[in-house]
């Protein structure tokens, strides 16, 4: 089966990453979507992150409201920092039989060659990129999310609304838990 494997911190989980797993799923380009969760990225100060436990829940909210994706938690109980290519030879050692592509955006995949063994993943994997400018959108993706975590993150630190970035069930659990205060 083709699967889609979309990293990240998802802090939160937003309107743009379920807006890319919607088109990419409605063009057929992938069977399924499978978001994994990083609790604590290489590239990330981990003072900004919330706890990986919250964050699963958030995705779960979303997610199954979502048909053909599911949240992977696989690197809860792998090595930090963690790294992808790790984590790609742990997908394939469990899932063997599944066809792998990436989805990253675009900043990343232009930092790709900074990664650790970035060789492997771009020899082996498949990758999607998609735009984070409006310049930059191409044939897979007919629009791009102008949307962000960090965003997210600085509109509830200035109390200001979050209700157009996040599900109303991502919203109502920030501000249930009092998260990014």
């Amino acid at each position: 089966m083709k699967i889609g494997l979309f990293f990240g911190t998802f802090n939160p989980i937003h309107n743009g990453h379920i807006g890319i797993c919607k088109e990419i799923l409605e063009k057929k380009i992938v069977k399924e979507i499978w978001l994994i969760l990083t609790p604590h990225s290489p590239n990330k100060n981990s003072y900004q992150i919330i706890d990986k436990y919250l964050r699963l829940d958030m995705m779960k909210l979303v997610i199954s409201q979502i048909k053909n994706t599911k949240v992977l938690d696989i690197e809860f109980n792998m090595k930090t920092p963690n790294y992808t290519y790790l984590t790609l030879k742990e997908i394939r050692k469990k899932f063997p039989l599944n066809r792998y592509t990436l989805i990253m955006g675009e900043d990343n995949f232009l930092n790709i060659d900074s990664w650790k063994n970035s060789t492997f993943v771009k020899s082996n994997f498949k990758i999607i990129s998609y735009p984070r400018t409006n310049e930059n959108v191409d044939s897979v993706f007919n629009k791009f999310y102008d949307i962000s975590s960090s965003m997210i993150r600085d509109l509830v630190k200035t109390n200001s609304s979050i209700s157009n970035y996040v599900p109303k069930s991502v919203e109502k659990f920030i501000i249930s838990k009092k998260l990014y205060v």
